[in-house]
């Protein structure tokens, strides 16, 4: 990528640069409050996972576990379920999860800077090893990655209802037998 200061030259415009700039702050503010909802979702169904309900739900919420260790403490309290529909579901919504690029370790962190030139944003971020690598994204690849983030929290927050149904109907059995 062409430097930021690179990107126009002396005596340009800042109007240029503008527009792009201002759209991708808004797709760029939607990821991180997409991601925040994503985030703050998983928190509460590891607690109900735990089966603890509410306060471990709220509990698990300000852990302060980073959003790859609440997927790992998931899926190892799914391998502990006995077979069931939902926990089938909950296992392919963290392998989603894990296959989203947005979701990668370090994605949400870094710089976002557009490039006038190409029409794109660039995020500057650090890779695992502490190396900076580059992506860059239009501003509609910027707003798939909201609505995907949005689609894996409907799909979890459908899964955590799936699964509280299949709770109360096992406890109601246990009442009546």
């Amino acid at each position: 990528m062409l430097g930021y200061d690179d990107a126009l030259s002396p005596g340009e415009p800042r109007a240029r640069q503008e527009p792009l700039e201002r759209a991708a702050a808004v797709q760029v503010g939607l990821l991180q409050f997409a991601w925040s909802r994503l985030d703050m979702h998983l928190g509460l169904s590891l607690g109900w996972a735990r089966g603890e309900g509410a306060p471990a739900a709220s509990r698990e919420a300000g852990l302060g576990l980073d959003f790859h260790a609440k997927l790992d403490a998931l899926a190892a309290l799914l391998a502990k379920q006995p077979e069931s529909e939902w926990r089938e579901g909950l296992t392919r919504w963290i392998a989603q999860c894990r296959a989203l690029e947005v979701l990668a370790p370090g994605f949400m962190q870094g710089r976002w800077l557009p490039d006038v030139r190409s029409g794109r944003i660039v995020h500057l971020y650090l890779a695992p090893g502490g190396q900076v690598a580059e992506r860059s994204h239009t501003l509609l690849e910027l707003k798939a990655l909201v609505g995907a983030l949005d689609q894996q929290r409907a799909d979890l927050q459908t899964l955590r209802y799936a699964a509280g149904q299949e709770a109360r109907r096992a406890a109601a059995r246990r009442a009546t037998a």
